[in-house]
């Protein structure tokens, strides 16, 4: 169970790491796909999504979880990777947010 915690934790520092070179990535101009207030707007949102996904994952490390809470925060990871797949700009504040209230929410 421990081994559990820890690979989620250090899958949400990954997400984490993730978001934040996408929003430095949208920030610098680097998308064609977006208009330079789409860019500051969704570059802005995949920062505050790393933000979260670093609490998440912080938060999780220092709380002891039982069964029942990893496996509703693998929920939560699965969908949230479908709907960043099907909305990326979007997905990932929401996926964040799904994510850390997972973790709040059902820690002992």
């Amino acid at each position: 169970m421990n081994a559990a915690r820890i690979g989620i934790a250090f899958f949400l520092f990954f997400l984490a790491l993730i978001g934040v070179l996408s929003g430095i990535s949208l920030l610098s101009g680097e998308s064609d796909d977006l208009s330079n207030m789409g860019e500051r707007v969704v570059g802005s949102l995949w920062l505050v999504s790393a933000a979260l996904f670093a609490a998440a994952g912080a938060l999780l490390l220092q709380r002891p979880m039982n069964g029942r809470a990893l496996a509703a925060l693998g929920v939560v990871l699965v969908f949230g990777g479908v709907l960043l797949t099907v909305n990326p700009y979007f997905g990932a504040p929401v996926t964040a947010g799904a994510a850390l209230a997972a973790v709040l929410g059902l820690a002992r």
